[in-house]
């Protein structure tokens, strides 16, 4: 399993150790319905649950849970844990270590660890604070993590010196934590969010929930805003409605900007979970990689004691076992990991590849184009019109160039390119996920590129009088809208596998208007390729085209996941 989220910090209360279990014990019996009850009555307690048969109980989950306990409040170490099984190949296992920060101190470590490994690996994880560490954190003295105090709720600041008191805590050379800032504007969100079920105060908190403990969140008004971007510099400051991500070590005399990327408003507000799903991706190994303090070795050796004396040497000779079969699980599923990075690093660059060859192209028609425009404007003056007729008579649609994530290029779908292009409900899946994504803006950008493309075409059906099918239209046309027409970026059918196995096949059945298919579905084949590269989550366009009516039908707009092939 890979540790997909980390949150430590320091509790001031006295019998923090104690009451750290004692929430452990509880969560775990609330979780498991009161299958699992781990109790104190022993230095280690191992248990197994039955799978549950009860309707109002978790269905065929398997729950294995631990108590190991060394010592007290005062000088002592304890550990925790549970393991939930699911019968489709999940897995999940949180853990909590609590000790004594140092010999004479008053606070003690609190640290919460999530593992998870999905049916299909961790791409369709969600990552999320249990509801444990909203707990600790809600019951703790002064639980901070450095100069950051901690919450489960978003914190407010407000005016000019609610904006440099932040200022003062992020530029902290202290901080290790990742922090989220939230720049409140109305005049930008209550447009954004006019018909949705949720507010903006919504958006925050469940982004506070969601990261507890690993992450706090931030809000500032207008004015705290100013007095923050004057105290950190212009180009880390937030502004209008965005969030930004803010990792440790923001140095307003290093200007980075880059490592502290911001969530526009018109990208989160699509959906109540979409600013804490982009934090998390923004954030990526760094949300689980913090290290524990030196405390931590001394601490733990106390528990490896107990179970030294309380183990024959086979037993722990078999427990070191299987400590280290652990670690090279671990060990492979980072690598498995580096490897899916380095793919997506190597389909970027290709992407940017193809980008820089079709803009050398564009620059090119440019250029011819500017110069036949001006003589053209010679040729039009040399007979003396002034060409106000051709802009009276030639019909130009101006249409939006810039999406900023996916489900808002499916808006501008449908607001502006209708009449040719159609993107019914059922074909969009997904879309919350591919906004969160880091590469959430981009894609949004090439799926209104490929809506526009598809748009373009259906014209050319509709007004030409020899047509070309998808592929050579992009290829020949040299139309400023045309999709790149390469098989990286293109597909006008898949491999005769996928089309012969029915299970393939099926997934793409996709909705299509009746005018097209009596039963409102059909097998749709071409598709656009958003990004190039092996991740499950890159977006993919599967459409159909009708040529008598000049129609484009989008059957499936979502996460490539839901198309598998010979190679997933």
């Amino acid at each position: 399993m890979t540790v997909l989220y980390r949150a430590m910090w320091t509790d001031a209360r006295h019998d923090a150790q104690s009451g750290a279990i004692a929430s452990f014990i509880a969560w775990c019996r609330e979780k498991t319905g009161g299958l699992m009850d781990l109790s104190l009555g022993g230095s280690s307690q191992r248990s197994t649950a039955p799978r549950s048969t009860d309707v109002h109980s978790p269905d065929d989950v398997q729950y294995e849970g631990t108590m190991e306990r060394a010592g007290d409040d005062t000088a002592g170490f304890a550990r925790a844990e549970l393991v939930e099984a699911h019968p489709d190949g999940a897995r999940w296992q949180t853990t909590l270590r609590t000790w004594r920060a140092d010999h004479g101190s008053e606070q003690s470590w609190v640290w919460v660890d999530v593992d998870a490994v999905g049916p299909a690996g961790i791409t369709d994880v969600t990552i999320a604070a249990p509801r444990l560490v909203r707990d600790l954190l809600i019951d703790g003295v002064n639980p901070r993590s450095g100069p950051v105090e901690l919450a489960p709720f978003p914190v407010y600041f407000s005016g000019e010196s609610g904006g440099e008191r932040l200022a003062e805590t992020l530029t902290d050379l202290d901080r290790q934590i990742p922090t989220v800032v939230f720049a409140d504007a109305p005049a930008v969100t209550d447009d954004l969010l006019s018909g949705r079920r949720f507010t903006f105060a919504d958006v925050v908190q469940t982004t506070a929930s969601a990261l507890a403990g690993a992450v706090q969140v931030y809000v500032i008004d207008a004015d705290a805003s100013v007095a923050f971007c004057e105290a950190v510099g212009r180009d880390h400051g937030i502004a209008d409605g965005a969030c930004r991500v803010y990792q440790p070590v923001l140095d307003p005399a290093v200007q980075t900007p880059w490592r502290h990327p911001v969530v526009l408003p018109t990208r989160y507000l699509n959906a109540r979970g979409t600013a804490a799903k982009a934090v998390v991706r923004s954030l990526g190994p760094a949300l689980a990689s913090r290290r524990p303090p030196a405390s931590f070795v001394v601490a733990k050796a106390l528990l490896d004691e107990q179970r030294r004396t309380g183990r024959g040497d086979a037993e722990w000779v078999a427990a070191l076992e299987a400590d280290n079969a652990l670690l090279h699980q671990e060990m492979q599923e980072a690598k498995q990991s580096l490897n899916d990075l380095e793919d997506g690093y190597l389909g970027a660059v290709a992407d940017l590849e193809s980008e820089a060859q079709r803009n050398a192209g564009l620059v090119t028609q440019l250029d011819v184009a500017l110069r036949e425009n001006e003589w053209l404007k010679e040729e039009v003056a040399a007979a003396g019109d002034d060409g106000s007729r051709m802009y009276r008579e030639v019909a130009y649609r101006a249409l939006p160039e810039i999406a900023g994530s996916c489900s808002e290029a499916v808006t501008l779908a449908r607001q502006h390119l209708s009449d040719r292009l159609l993107v019914p409900e059922d074909a969009c899946r997904d879309l919350e996920d591919l906004d969160a994504a880091v590469e959430g803006v981009p894609w949004g950008q090439k799926a209104w590129d490929g809506f526009l493309a598809l748009h373009a075409y259906a014209e050319h059906l509709a007004t030409a009088e020899q047509t070309v099918d998808f592929w050579n239209w992009c290829k020949t046309s040299r139309h400023p809208r045309a999709w790149p027409a390469s098989i990286k970026k293109l597909a006008m059918t898949e491999s005769e596998t996928v089309r012969q196995t029915p299970k393939l096949a099926d997934q793409r059945l996709l909705p299509v208007d009746t005018r097209v298919s009596s039963e409102g579905r059909m097998h749709m084949w071409a598709h656009l390729k958003i990004a190039t590269g092996g991740g499950m989550l890159i977006p993919r366009i599967y459409f159909y085209v009708d040529r008598d009516s000049a129609l484009v039908h989008v059957g499936f707009f979502g996460p490539h996941k839901y198309m598998s092939n010979t190679k997933t």
